[in-house]
């Protein structure tokens, strides 16, 4: 088999949030042109299921090796491209998003096109030099670091503690309490009335204060 890669390219019409403003023939017709592109497509929706079968076909029947889908933003729809895309390694993929940063910013389709064309030329090179990765499961330990025992750090501490994580926290003063411990009263929401400020922070240090999982370090 060659050493060069096999790069197939998807244009997502996006129901039309795309193509309203991009001209993705001119674009496809560009692509063909790229002696390294094996195979172009495009269609309405290819995050549908026809849109899915599509894409795996042509993989196979194109011996694709590397993927480039120009569509929406790989943050919502990244995961669900990379599964359509198995089974090839996911890390052989990449998502140029033509629709928040081309289709819906640019007023003209001339320029919009121009520039869309330019992302997609973008994710091909990046995608031609991006290797095959798998995920390594990895223990994480439970642990957090609240940095101020103020009364917003020590509520944050004890729900954390509650959950089970080891907490540490850290206050750069003698004491913790923060600003609340310095004033006489407070203005409570739910009461819709004043209240003594000490009365409200001390059940609080108590709490953390007792918590085996949280560990106090102040100056």
């Amino acid at each position: 088999m060659s050493d060069k890669n096999r790069i197939g390219v998807f244009l997502c019409h996006c129901g039309g949030n795309i193509s309203d403003n991009v001209d993705l023939y001119e674009i496809e017709e560009k692509l063909s042109e790229n002696d390294e592109i094996c195979s172009v497509k495009h269609h309405e929706n290819l995050c549908s299921l026809e849109g899915r079968n599509i894409i795996k076909d042509q993989i196979l029947r194109e011996d694709l090796d590397r993927v480039v889908i120009s569509a929406c933003s790989k943050i919502t729809h990244g995961a669900t491209f990379q599964n359509y895309i198995k089974p090839l390694n996911p890390y052989l993929f990449e998502m140029p998003n033509v629709r928040e940063q081309c289709s819906w910013v640019t007023d003209n389709k001339d320029k919009s096109t121009r520039k869309a064309l330019s992302l997609i030329n973008s994710a091909i090179e990046t995608v031609k030099h991006n290797k095959p990765l798998k995920k390594i499961p990895t223990r994480v330990k439970d642990s957090v670091l609240v940095i101020g025992a103020g009364i917003s750090g020590i509520t944050a501490a004890n729900s954390l503690a509650k959950q089970g994580m080891e907490v540490t926290l850290i206050e750069k003063r003698p004491a913790v309490g923060g600003a609340m411990i310095q004033v006489g009263k407070v203005f409570t929401p739910d009461k819709m009335l004043e209240d003594c400020a000490a009365c409200l922070l001390n059940p609080v240090i108590d709490e953390m204060v007792h918590n085996k999982n949280i560990t106090l370090l102040t100056n």
